[in-house]
């Protein structure tokens, strides 16, 4: 099992919308590195969305930049194809909700048995 989740900050003014990704947070490291957690100490910074996916302010991008999937809201690796997940499709690995880790995480281990 390997989930990484972050969340999403919704302003009432879409410039004011956030994320937040506690201890996945790539930082500047790209796809050749692994092991990187940045964003554990609090308070976990929020940083601005930065890019849209087609209906602005509504799907956010989120890039994933490094081998144990560390995430950002900018892109580490501007030379390497993209992989698009759209989490409103069926068989989707992106998963939208409001549980916690913990809850998340229960669910993940039930369905492995």
């Amino acid at each position: 099992m390997d989930i990484e989740s972050f969340k999403i900050h919704v302003g009432t003014n879409p410039e004011n919308n956030r994320f937040t990704f506690e201890g996945i947070y790539s930082n500047d490291a790209g796809m050749n590195e692994d092991s990187i957690h940045g964003d554990k100490d609090k308070p976990i910074p929020k940083r601005p969305v930065k890019y849209y996916f087609a209906q602005r302010h509504k799907h956010p991008v989120v890039f994933v930049n490094t081998a144990n999937h560390a995430m950002a809201e900018h892109d580490n690796n501007d030379r390497i194809w993209k992989l698009e997940y759209i989490p409103w499709l069926q068989n989707a690995p992106v998963k939208f909700g409001s549980k916690n880790r913990a809850e998340v995480e229960k669910t993940c281990k039930s369905s492995v048995r």
